[in-house]
């Protein structure tokens, strides 16, 4: 045999060769072994999955449950999972067609509330998406099903963000931007706005003047009574912080600022009073504007100002402990304070505007 710098063989039996390569044994036949069980079970694996590719009947059934989600047809449905077995229901129920819509993504764009009951009570995917990463809420939002909307949102998570970083929220507000008079996308809003919300009230908010732009002091900024709601986004890190001008005791349909404020930050209270307009129970956070293309700006101080000393202890009470200890997480309600409806109004009833919260302005149909 000729030599090598670093492979000596050595017959060791007629069934078994060990090669020694670089001062270290292999057994060939082990190794042959193991390469042969491990092709066995690749090709048990591959039997296994190709006996459970969907036959050409189940594939039918598939398409005729998706159309019956899009023709409404809850009788089909009802029959269709009173006969189909197990296995064959959960393919059906989990086809995708057009767009990479399932059954219950078709039933939630058109708006038929009684298939999308059946679907769910049948297993489907509620969170399954689309190819653009739309929800069954996120449809139901774009085109108005204010029915299904608040269906939906009592039984599905409302934080879902799609391809372009929205949640069916700000879908609402993106779409509520060009169309302020469509009604029904108002409460679909509204019914969202009624399930995130953790907190609102009456409260004073320091806003640039005119002095204040052309000297660049905020010595010189101006209090405005606002109406301010805290809505949770899905996150505990964080909550947006909504800012609404408010005209006849009314609030509009959008806000006039949104910021997304860290629930783990240092709030400061009474900063340097204003020049001309002091006041003495202020706060101060740190919050980054949300802009209508949903792009957060760079963070800036935002100042508060309450009416009285009770006012002034239930917003801080809120930001500095009720935000960091008494956040709880559930299926579709991820940020929701256990105790929401005992900070939901002022307590003491001292707010100068008879504001009723949630109310909008009324919209022509």
């Amino acid at each position: 045999m000729p030599p090598a710098a670093t492979t000596q063989a050595a017959v060791a039996s007629s069934d078994i060769v060990t090669l020694r390569v670089a001062g270290k044994d292999y057994n060939i036949t082990s190794a042959f072994n193991s390469a042969r069980r491990s092709v066995s079970g690749l090709m048990s694996c591959n039997s296994r999955t190709l006996a459970e590719l969907p036959s050409a009947k189940t594939i039918k059934q598939s398409k005729r449950l998706w159309q019956a989600a899009e023709l409404a047809n809850a009788g089909f449905m009802v029959e269709f999972f009173a006969t189909a077995d197990q296995v064959t229901a959960l393919t059906c129920i989990e086809y995708r067609g057009h767009n990479q819509e399932t059954p219950f993504l078709v039933a939630c764009r058109l708006g038929h509330v009684q298939c999308v009951s059946i679907l769910m009570q049948h297993g489907a995917n509620r969170h399954a998406v689309d190819h653009h990463g739309n929800t069954g809420l996120h449809h139901a939002c774009r085109q108005g099903h204010v029915a299904l909307v608040q269906f939906l949102s009592a039984h599905m998570d409302v934080y879902i963000h799609n391809a372009k970083r929205l949640s069916a929220i700000d879908l609402c507000r993106q779409q509520l931007h060009g169309q302020q008079h469509n009604a029904n996308m108002a409460r679909c809003m509204e019914c969202l706005e009624n399930r995130v919300k953790l907190f609102e009230g009456w409260i004073e908010v320091s806003e640039p003047s005119v002095g204040s732009v052309l000297t660049g002091l905020s010595l010189l900024q101006a209090w405005q009574l606002r109406y301010v709601v805290v809505y949770g986004v899905g996150s505990t890190t964080y909550v947006d912080v909504a800012v609404y001008s408010i005209a006849h005791e009314l609030r509009p349909l959008l806000p006039t600022n949104v910021f997304v404020v860290p629930v783990h930050q240092l709030v400061s209270f009474n900063l340097q009073p204003k020049l001309f307009q002091p006041r003495p129970y202020t706060f101060a956070l740190h919050g980054s504007p949300k802009r209508k293309d949903m792009y957060i700006g760079v963070s800036q101080t935002v100042e508060f100002a309450a009416s009285n000393p009770q006012e002034f202890e239930r917003w801080t009470t809120f930001f500095c402990v009720t935000l960091l200890n008494d956040r709880v997480v559930d299926e579709g309600g991820a940020g929701m304070l256990s105790n929401t409806s005992a900070h939901s109004s002022p307590t003491d009833g001292s707010t100068s505007l008879p504001f009723r919260p949630g109310r909008i302005i009324e919209i022509e149909k």
